[in-house]
């Protein structure tokens, strides 16, 4: 068994190396972007591609002190924070933001909406998310919901309502 020491790096020392790192291509075209931004080269392999970490579990010294700040996978990992800097940069925000599945995605825009607020949704969404807008987001958070061929656009104009959000 071979043990190392290994330096703690913290969230912030890491958000400012890809920050430093990213700042060189602030004002570079989008394609500039969208294949450099967010990725500094590995520190330990000089690797210039993020590769897709797919651990479950960092390194820590105990359950409560990740070494790299990453604890779980499915909270955060370095190949999702490559992808929501470089989403971030190409849409020209700041921060960006991932969820590990499409319905984790609805769920999250879902709870920035409020009670009596309507959403308009394809008519052949994913089961598991109409199921959660009719049996959960209705009766639990009061939100409403209609779904339309989306490919009429006569008919996704006529469906907005007041309250769509």
């Amino acid at each position: 068994l071979l043990i190392f020491k290994m330096d703690k790096i913290t969230k912030e020392d890491r958000i400012n190396h890809i920050q430093t790192y990213n700042e060189k291509y602030d004002n570079k075209g989008f394609n500039t972007r969208a294949i450099h931004y967010g990725q500094p080269p590995d520190p330990f392999y000089g690797s210039v591609n993020t590769p897709i970490h797919m651990t479950s579990t960092f390194a820590q010294t105990d359950a409560a002190d990740p070494i790299y700040s990453f604890d779980y996978g499915r909270v955060g990992n370095p190949t999702r924070e490559a992808l929501e800097s470089v989403i971030a940069s190409l849409e020209g925000g700041k921060y960006g933001l991932t969820a590990g599945s499409g319905l984790g995605c609805t769920m999250v825009i879902t709870h920035t909406l409020k009670s009596g607020d309507h959403i308009l949704c394809v008519d052949d969404i994913y089961g598991g998310t109409g199921r959660y807008f009719r049996k959960i987001a209705a009766p639990v958070y009061g939100m409403e919901s209609d779904y339309v061929d989306m490919t009429d656009l006569d008919l996704v104009k006529s469906s907005i309502k007041e309250n769509t959000k």
